[in-house]
């Protein structure tokens, strides 16, 4: 009743709105609410049902063309429609037949489209031939209704279509459901043998029936034997979800396997079977891995939980190889493992440059004020790919100590080092900012020496805010190096062209800086970037 009430009040707010044009249809509604729900309660459409044809006249005769209908008659038509679907079917024919008479004797192509309107709901094939007369009409919206109505009501092609043979899998299921469970076994296996994957699908669920005498050792063999990719991911499924750990060993074997699917489903089950008994294995694992299996492992032990996972990492970590190592250092970051800081510091020194990077990656986000002094003793030497890694590891860590202390180092060293040496530190600087660092990379950017300025431009360059652009400014104009002063432009323009930048605090600084002095093609230039 809830559709049919939705039916009839969205009718009866279309011909409000079209017998009452001061109204709209909400408020014709609201002020008519009560009538509308009487109209549309059973009790008060079943009379109409039993009193059949002289009700229906009397109804049809209030729809009137040119939207001068009684809307209160229209939400009962409609409403009927639906009403006479739920009755037998002599009292819908009895309706149906009263509006196809009904749009036959209408003359008015709106009228009749009331009425065919209504057909396309409770109609009866039988009514098609007739109704099919209407797409004749000279009128274009009859003659379409009337085509759309026709179909609907012939639309019965779901009693024609013949009923679905018996699949492969139901027959099966068929069968199994009348054997014992005793005597199922050699069945399943042959049905898990044969060509249909449906089949064998089927028999892997009913191997996990409830007493069913197969032993797991008897499926758990068949691993080694299935050539099948897909058919041996399906058993490793089924062998889980009977959560049998006897199968593990055979599991792990597939843990090996040249498919990458089959690797995946065996790690896991294997996590799904026993979790201490993975990390066993994968520390195990982790000795001889090679690069092609690192990223199956690593997936599947990030789902164990670390109170599992890093206490043996870390004690089998010397025993890996440098892919394992890699993968353990991984594992170390994303945990957030302060324990693990001195692996990942001796990783730093290897040659291999992605070993060194998983060591600095793990110190970034993981390392303490602790490990500060022995990332800052290795900071000039990193090079190439090495050294942003570095630098960041150190930053990251300065930004975590609210003691300063790692800020304090960086600027001793700073000081005690040689000038040609300071490049790195100065980057490391840029990426943690503040007042003090700032002093100290704007007294090397204005250096005499033109080598150790341009360390300390490129520094100002990347600064991890705004704070060094009035320096750059200046030295854009001022530098007594052409190419310092090119650097000094690059890098205004670098952070002036930032996404997201608020100039006005800016352009304040310029216009007292731009009336010192200095390089007028430059000057201009930044003029542009203030527009």
């Amino acid at each position: 009743m809830k559709h049919l009430l939705l039916t009839t009040v969205l009718a009866a707010g279309l011909l409000a709105c079209a017998s009452h044009a001061q109204e709209t249809a909400a408020q014709w509604a609201d002020k008519n609410v009560a009538a509308l729900k009487a109209a549309v309660e059973p009790a008060a459409l079943a009379a109409h049902v039993k009193q059949g044809q002289p009700a229906y006249d009397a109804l049809f005769a209030q729809i009137k063309t040119g939207g001068e209908s009684d809307a209160i008659a229209s939400v009962t038509v409609a409403a009927l429609s639906q009403f006479v679907m739920t009755q037998p079917k002599a009292a819908r024919k009895a309706y149906a037949d009263a509006l196809l008479a009904a749009a036959q004797k209408a003359t008015a192509p709106d009228v009749t489209c009331v009425f065919l309107d209504q057909l396309r709901w409770c109609g009866l094939p039988e009514q098609a031939k007739a109704i099919a007369a209407f797409t004749k009409s000279a009128d274009a919206s009859v003659a379409e209704l009337a085509a759309i109505t026709a179909y609907a009501v012939a639309d019965d092609r779901a009693v024609k279509l013949k009923p679905p043979a018996p699949s492969s899998c139901l027959s099966f299921n068929q069968e199994m459901a009348k054997l014992s469970a005793s005597a199922r076994t050699k069945r399943l296996m042959e049905a898990f043998d044969g060509a249909d994957n449906g089949v064998a699908g089927a028999a892997l669920v009913w191997m996990n029936e409830k007493g069913n005498v197969e032993k797991t050792a008897d499926w758990a063999a068949k691993l080694a034997a299935v050539a099948d990719p897909v058919r041996r991911v399906m058993l490793i499924d089924a062998l889980a979800i009977r959560g049998d750990k006897s199968a593990f060993d055979a599991i792990f074997a597939c843990a090996a396997d040249a498919d990458a699917l089959v690797v995946k489903a065996a790690l896991a089950a294997l996590l799904q079977l026993d979790a201490t008994g993975f990390v066993t294995r994968f520390t195990g694992t982790l000795k001889t891995i090679d690069g092609g299996k690192v990223g199956a492992w690593r997936d599947a032990a990030r789902q164990v939980p670390t109170a599992t996972l890093i206490k043996p990492l870390l004690a089998s970590y010397a025993t890996f190889n440098d892919e394992g190592k890699k993968l353990a250092l991984d594992l170390f970051r994303e945990r957030r493992t302060a324990d693990a800081m001195i692996p990942a510091l001796a990783a730093t020194d290897s040659a291999d440059e992605n070993m060194a990077i998983a060591g600095y990656r793990a110190l970034r986000d993981a390392g303490t004020v602790q490990n500060a002094g022995a990332i800052l003793m290795r900071l000039p030497k990193t090079a190439g790919r090495v050294a942003p890694e570095a630098q960041a590891a150190f930053a990251a860590i300065a930004k975590r100590d609210t003691t300063d202390t790692t800020v304090g180092l960086l600027r001793k060293t700073l000081l005690s080092m040689p000038e040609a040496e300071r490049g790195n530190l100065y980057e490391t600087a840029a990426r943690i900012g503040g007042k003090q660092l700032l002093d100290d990379v704007e007294k090397a950017a204005t250096a005499a020496d033109a080598n150790l300025a341009g360390t300390g431009i490129r520094a100002l360059s990347a600064w991890v805010d705004t704070d060094s652009v009035p320096t750059l400014m200046r030295l854009a104009l001022t530098s007594a190096d052409e190419k310092n002063r090119t650097l000094a432009l690059r890098g205004v323009q670098q952070k002036l062209s930032a996404k997201n930048i608020d100039k006005n605090p800016l352009r304040e600084q310029w216009n007292k800086i731009r009336e010192t002095e200095g390089n007028a093609d430059n000057k201009a230039a930044i003029d542009e970037l203030f527009k």
